[in-house]
């Protein structure tokens, strides 16, 4: 803490302060090498229903990159007379998103520089092609949309002429606590099979196959990763009763990712089983081997990856981990859409973005504030 004199307060620092909208804690692991590199800036991070029990992991990040953290939205409102710009993860046109608009519309009113990072590949890279009769959030609606931009015209996307790179892609300690060992190297799914555009039935295939090469295979370890919202999925739920009803005890479910790191688990797997989705990319960089789930959903996804070896039964699957496990095989993945991470591009859109805004007067700023703040309380 720090002393002032009462005549009120200054800025001390000449970094802008730059809000980030996460969507969730686990987004402190996907972009904790734009916190990290990019450090000429001072990160004011938003994470709705901040985990509070996991205060100690934000200490962390506070020590080692000089991050705050707004603990809710009305302070964060409250500030943004201070705000000299926001990135974000919710621009898409989606019901979820609304809850978070607040903070685009706001900074668009006052002229702040908003943009919207690129939080996975189905976001602003490879994609679903969404064509129905419906509009909606939910089975049938999330199976179509229109073709319509984002709330924010600024992108910040992986890869591209423009692009600042996919921001994992730099090895990095979580903390200063040693891994926790994984036994013999595991066979980890990385399943993220949560999103609506997959049919109930696809998705319990995927998880029967599971089920069933984990039993076919009592000597081989395995690691469920799954998704942070799939474990409450029923389906998921259903597949993890089974494994304890058939007394299955050779794998582990990861449900904290404080607990272990996704790197960690690539960089010590013997093969990552995965469908397709962002943690390719992560496969890709930890060279790790990797196989995919070959899916009708998924089925034109895969095409447009590189080179992949994908299967579509668990008698493919069991006859691919002993090739691995005996003969050496080691399947490659190539998505064609893995970049090193520039935080100079980075750094360099956020900073001449701020140079040329106009600044609203501290009236403006106010009364703004005020509407949007009054709308919540």
């Amino acid at each position: 803490m720090y002393a002032y004199a009462s005549s009120g307060r200054t800025r001390t620092v000449d970094r802008p302060n730059v809000l980030f909208v996460m969507q969730g804690a686990h987004h402190l692991h996907l972009y904790r090498n734009v916190l990290r590199c990019c450090a000429d800036v001072q990160w004011l991070c938003l994470i709705p229903k901040l985990p509070l029990d996991q205060l100690d992991a934000l200490r962390r990040y506070h020590a080692a990159y000089g991050v705050k953290f707004f603990l809710d939205g009305l302070t964060t409102l409250a500030h943004y007379g201070n705000i000299d710009a926001v990135v974000t993860t919710w621009a898409v046109p989606h019901v979820a998103h609304l809850r978070q608009i607040r903070y685009i519309a706001l900074a668009q009113e006052l002229g702040i520089p908003t943009f919207e990072m690129q939080h996975g590949m189905f976001q602003l890279g490879l994609t679903y092609h969404e064509d129905g009769p419906f509009i909606g959030s939910s089975v049938p609606g999330a199976l179509s949309a229109l073709d319509t931009p984002n709330w924010v015209t600024d992108k910040l996307l992986w890869d591209g002429e423009a692009g600042i790179g996919y921001p994992p892609a730099l090895s990095l300690p979580d903390s200063d606590k040693p891994a926790p060992p994984l036994g013999d190297a595991p066979v980890v799914f990385l399943t993220n099979l949560h999103w609506n555009l997959i049919p109930d039935a696809e998705r319990g295939a995927c998880y029967d196959i599971i089920l069933e090469t984990v039993a076919r295979l009592p000597d081989q370890s395995f690691l469920i990763f799954p998704h942070p919202s799939e474990t409450l999925h029923s389906q998921f739920k259903e597949m993890a009763a089974k494994f304890q009803a058939q007394n299955i005890t050779n794998f582990t479910i990861v449900r904290d990712r404080e607990q272990i790191s996704l790197e960690h688990v690539l960089r010590t797997a013997r093969l990552a089983v995965a469908s397709v989705s962002t943690v390719l990319l992560d496969a890709e960089f930890a060279n790790t081997p990797t196989v995919v789930f070959r899916t009708s959903t998924q089925r034109a996804l895969l095409r447009a990856l590189h080179r992949t070896t994908s299967f579509a039964t668990a008698d493919d699957l069991v006859e691919i981990i002993r090739d691995v496990t005996e003969a050496g095989y080691r399947p490659q993945l190539v998505t064609g859409r893995l970049h090193p991470f520039r935080p100079a591009r980075l750094l360099d859109r956020l900073q001449a973005a701020i140079a040329s805004r106009h600044r609203p007067s501290q009236r403006e700023v106010v009364a703004a504030i005020a509407r949007y703040t009054a709308a919540t309380m």
